[in-house]
């Protein structure tokens, strides 16, 4: 009796032991074999090989499938750069820190659990929606290429750095109480971003040049006053065009029958560099030093403010 206890006894430890992790890709299973974490391509690895890695790197490995991740149940840093990779499912365990999935067709991401998140990267993927409402300690976000619609930074108050150029941008809100912390952002590339919400216009104007021409700086829905003046005349910002923006050399001005009586160029810190009085069709840049500057118009049917970049 006590010979087949203890028979019993080691086959079950032996079947614990021996718990498998299903790997249906190739090119993941090889990558772990590269680690050490496997040794036949066969489709599966011991369980009890990957459950205590705490950081795993498959980029550049043509993978399409990443079943198997989700008994990596200590995982903390994964990257995954460069597949093929259309979904992803982690451990329930998993608190992730750093996660670079950029350049996959990945659709959706659920990162509400992750809130140890401190650098996230889904630039290039196929991702619409984002939430990172709980992701608090989040410092670096990468995620230029996206056709995310929204982003909603507000309660990321760590934030460091923002890249989110050649997107689909139409609603962007900084205001994370801590804006003078965030060393660089870019929006460029954002045809349809009007605005972006911020702490302090005024502050981001004068820090942050990595946005369209098109796009200003505003802390409350409604207002206008990153530009020193707000444009209440619609028609009159239709009537008189200036080109090419961004400017190097000469500014040029059209203004389709509008009566303009002055023009003056003021730079971010609101302090005017020139001004003139007559021959307003076109203006000279070149002594202007590279930056972004507010050409204001008046005429006799009000004032108008139009926002330049010097290059």
């Amino acid at each position: 009796m006590k010979l087949i206890t203890l028979s019993l006894t080691l086959m079950f430890s032996y079947i614990i032991n021996a718990q498998t992790t299903y790997v249906p890709d190739d090119n993941f299973e090889q990558r772990l074999i590269d680690l050490g974490l496997d040794d036949v391509l066969d489709n599966y690895v011991l369980t009890a090989n990957i459950s205590s890695v705490s950081n795993l790197d498959i980029q550049y490995r043509s993978i399409s499938d990443a079943t198997g991740l989700e008994d990596f149940s200590s995982l903390s840093g994964f990257n995954c750069d460069n597949n093929q990779i259309s979904s992803l499912s982690f451990h329930e365990n998993v608190n992730l820190n750093f996660f670079i999935c950029q350049y996959n067709p990945i659709a959706e991401l659920d990162l509400t659990q992750h809130t140890a998140l401190f650098e996230f990267s889904c630039t290039n993927t196929h991702i619409t929606t984002i939430d990172l409402s709980q992701n608090t300690n989040l410092r670096y976000l990468y995620c230029s290429g996206t056709p995310v619609v929204e982003l909603d930074l507000t309660n990321n108050s760590n934030l460091l750095e923002v890249y989110a150029s050649n997107s689909n941008f139409q609603y962007v809100d900084l205001r994370n109480n801590n804006n003078t912390e965030i060393g660089q952002i870019n929006f460029t590339n954002n045809p349809n971003l009007p605005y972006i919400y911020v702490d302090d216009c005024n502050y981001s104007t004068a820090n942050w040049t990595l946005i369209d021409s098109t796009t200003i700086f505003i802390e409350e829905e409604g207002d206008t006053e990153c530009e020193p003046l707000g444009i209440n005349d619609i028609n009159l910002d239709l009537n008189i065009s200036v080109y090419p923006n961004p400017v190097s050399d000469f500014l040029f001005i059209t203004n389709n029958g509008i009566n303009i009586e002055s023009i003056a160029i003021i730079n971010v810190s609101g302090k005017r560099v020139k001004r003139m009085t007559n021959d307003f069709s076109k203006i000279d840049f070149n002594q202007l030093s590279e930056g972004i500057y507010f050409v204001y118009i008046v005429t006799d049917r009000g004032e108008l403010y139009k926002k330049i970049i010097r290059h």
